[in-house]
C-alpha cells in the first residue's frame, strides 16, 4: 500500500513539472515574439535597410523600347530608333476608333507647343480591313493635323509592343526607355505632364 502512495506521489510530481516545463515554454516563445515585433518597430537600420533595398531595385526597373519599323505618309520606312536621342511620344489609333479622334485635337495642340523638344509618332494601326492608309489619311488631311503621323501597314509596330486597345500611348525617354504609358483617351494636361518630366 505505502508503495503504491509512493508511485502515486513521484507520477503527480512528474506531471506537476511536466507542467511547468511546457507553461514555461509557452511563455517564452510568445515573449520572443513579442520582442521580435518590438525590433521589427523600432529598429530604423533595418527599416532604412529595406528602404535602400527598395529604391535600388526601383533604380534597375528600366524597359528598354523595342525597335520596329513603320512607314512614312511618301511610303519611306521609318524606325523607332531614327528618332533616339530625342524623348518620343509613341501613339497607337485608328481613324474609327472613337476615343482616338476624341484625344487627336489635344494631341495637336500640344505638338504645337513641345513639338520641338519631343519627337511625336502617331502610329496608325493600318490593318488594311477596317482601317486602310487610304482612309487614315483622309481623316488627318481633313481635319488638318500637321503632326507626324506613321502607318502600320505590316502589322510590326503592333505587335512588338502588344497593343490590344486603342487608343494607346508610350512615353520613351531620349535614352530609348520606356517610362511610362497610358491606355485610353489621355487629356492634355496628363499628356504635357508627361512629357515634361521626360523633359528634366
Amino acid at each position: 500500500m505505502k508503495k503504491v502512495k509512493l508511485l502515486l506521489g513521484i507520477l503527480a510530481f512528474v506531471i506537476v513539472l511536466a507542467g511547468a516545463s511546457y507553461g514555461y515554454g509557452v511563455l517564452k516563445n510568445q515573449y520572443q515574439e513579442k520582442e521580435d515585433v518590438v525590433q521589427e518597430t523600432v529598429s530604423p537600420d533595418k527599416k532604412k535597410s529595406e528602404k535602400d533595398s527598395e529604391k535600388d531595385n526601383a533604380q534597375e526597373t528600366t524597359i528598354a523600347a523595342e525597335d520596329f519599323t513603320v512607314y512614312r505618309p511618301n511610303g519611306k520606312k521609318a524606325s523607332l530608333s531614327d528618332y533616339i536621342g530625342k524623348p518620343i511620344v509613341l501613339n497607337f489609333w485608328a481613324s474609327w476608333c472613337e476615343p482616338c479622334k476624341s484625344e487627336m485635337a489635344d494631341f495637336q495642340e500640344v505638338y504645337e507647343e513641345m513639338g520641338k523638344d519631343v519627337q511625336f509618332m502617331m502610329v496608325n494601326f493600318t490593318d488594311k480591313s477596317y482601317e486602310t492608309k487610304e482612309k487614315a489619311s483622309r481623316y488627318i488631311r481633313t481635319q488638318g493635323y500637321t503632326f507626324p503621323v506613321f502607318y502600320d501597314q505590316d502589322g510590326e509596330a503592333v505587335a512588338t509592343y502588344g497593343v490590344m486597345s486603342l487608343p494607346t500611348t508610350y512615353f520613351i525617354d531620349k535614352d530609348g526607355n520606356v517610362v511610362n504609358y497610358a491606355y485610353g483617351t489621355l487629356e492634355k494636361e496628363s499628356l504635357k505632364k508627361a512629357i515634361e518630366d521626360m523633359l528634366k
